[in-house]
């Protein structure tokens, strides 16, 4: 390079022509820098200017923040599942002990073989790095070698978890030899945001929460090496099941064909008035180290691949919700599933700008709250306390006080969501459940009842019982307990009529 300018143009010609483009990310040039770097925290690239593979290096890098593994969220669930996949004991602890060494090289081969294949300057280097390589035995340097000649390893699989058991077992009894010699581009961190990310998804993908517990601590203390408290971690956890339950609630509120196939992700401008908890502030300040509002402050926004509008618009409705915490509902997951279902509906509310009250209950009102728009607060209130297995072991299934409290602090015209699996002692003596209803049909109610019953029938007794009572506008929908996941589709169906 011919000096600073050139290589700024060069490093411009980069984010330029890389494919996809680039995340926002800060550029560290340091001489004395040994091995190209990137920190998936703080997007943050560090190269050495006077590297004769800086073309190479700084898109090595960009895809390090692209894809692999993007974020320390992926890489956690990577940890864990891989992990999950190693029964003998001393391999566990060789996993864990070298995981950095191993998803290095796992996450190098998918970045340069990809490479290779897109930028021709990027092959002639790696081809040229090749060439001084005694021998091409780590699964990484076999990538390339085969890369610029347009194969493909066998082992590089589209299941990364699959490919990095295949390299930690290519090199197990070799790890501690190499450690000094492998280029390490990317180290865990421990940023708690992200490993409750993944603990969210690894708990909807079915895995045991036990499990997924005991591994987000061993992946802490064993891999990252720090120490982070039970309760600070549970914090992350509980605000990234919020986000995640409501950033769905947003997508599917679009129009169907373009929610569930044509919306992306995009970068908008967050600006005074919008929501703060809209606000990018870790990507604003890594990006820019300087917030301006409305001029470099961020926020993420689904827009849909073609025209389309949100199906609703108005703002002004009030949404009641009434849960059953009931020991009933630890049977076939089904408290997890109107957990979800809960957080739904407030991120559908919080959409829209609709009161919100809510209640649990078993057979009496175990907490509420009162009318509020802060909608985010309500959600992390209602997942601290609702939780079956904390219920006395005496009581059963009965929604009369809840729907009493709400008769107290009802308003005209509201919606009620009442989610149960219905296991009443009112079914055969309907009466005080029948007082309850006619309390409040005098707001002219909409009653819509999510039942995970073994009996469609229920779903009909109550739906009677609450006509019968004066409420006119009634709606059921009936979810089989070992479909109980369906209860998701079901409100997603309610929400986007």
């Amino acid at each position: 390079m011919g000096g600073v300018p050139d290589i700024e143009k060069l490093l411009e010609y980069v984010r330029a022509t890389h494919t996809p483009m680039p995340p926002p990310h800060q550029v560290i040039l340091s001489p004395k820098l040994q091995t190209a770097d990137c920190d998936l925290r703080e997007r943050l690239v560090r190269l050495n200017p006077r590297s004769q593979y800086l073309e190479w290096d700084y898109r090595h890098e960009i895809e390090h923040l692209n894809a692999y593994p993007r974020t320390e969220k992926k890489m956690f669930k990577h940890y864990f599942k891989a992990l999950r996949q190693l029964n003998d004991e001393n391999d566990r602890k060789l996993f864990k002990k070298y995981f950095t060494i191993v998803a290095n090289i796992t996450y190098d081969s998918y970045i340069d073989y990809e490479l290779a294949q897109r930028y021709d300057n990027v092959r002639k280097q790696m081809e040229d790095c090749i060439k001084k390589l005694p021998s091409t035995d780590i699964p990484c340097d076999e990538t390339r070698a085969l890369a610029i000649r347009g194969r493909k390893p066998k082992w590089l699989k589209d299941d990364i978890v699959e490919t990095m058991l295949y390299v930690f077992h290519k090199l197990k009894h070799r790890l501690r030899r190499l450690t000094p010699k492998l280029r390490i581009h990317i180290k865990p961190q421990g940023d708690i945001t992200a490993i409750a990310e993944g603990m969210v998804e690894l708990l909807d993908e079915g895995y045991p929460w036990e499990w997924i517990k005991e591994q987000a601590r061993e992946y802490l203390r064993d891999v990252v090496g720090k120490q982070v408290r039970w309760s600070e971690l549970m914090e992350a956890y509980v605000d990234a099941l919020i986000r995640s339950r409501f950033n769905f609630v947003i997508k599917v509120t679009f129009e169907p064909k373009i929610a569930t196939d044509e919306v992306r992700e995009v970068w908008d401008v967050w600006r005074l008035g919008d929501p703060i908890d809209e606000l990018e502030f870790h990507e604003c300040m890594r990006t820019y180290g300087i917030l301006v509002p409305g001029c470099n402050t961020l926020r993420r926004t689904l827009v849909p691949a073609r025209k389309g509008t949100p199906k609703r618009g108005r703002g002004g409705a009030r949404i009641a919700i009434s849960a059953d915490c009931s020991g009933s509902m630890l049977d076939y997951r089904k408290w997890l599933y109107a957990r979800d279902a809960v957080l739904m509906l407030l991120g559908f509310a919080m959409r829209y700008h609709y009161e919100v009250c809510l209640s649990i209950f078993t057979n009496y009102n175990v907490w509420s709250h009162e009318w509020t728009s802060n909608h985010y607060n309500l959600a992390r209130s209602f997942v601290r306390r609702y939780n079956p297995k904390r219920m006395p072991f005496h009581s059963y299934t009965s929604p009369i006080q809840s729907l009493v409290w709400l008769s107290g602090i009802a308003k005209r015209d509201m919606t009620i969501y009442l989610i149960s699996d219905m296991e009443l002692i009112e079914l055969d003596k309907p009466r005080g459940l029948g007082e309850a209803f006619s309390n409040l049909a005098t707001f002219n109610p909409r009653l819509v009842l999510f039942l995970i019953s073994h009996s469609r029938r229920t779903v009909d007794k109550i739906a009677k019982m609450a006509r019968s009572a004066g409420l006119s506008d009634v709606k059921g929908y009936w979810i089989n307990p070992l479909e109980a996941k369906r209860l998701i589709d079901e409100v997603i169906k309610e929400i986007s009529v």
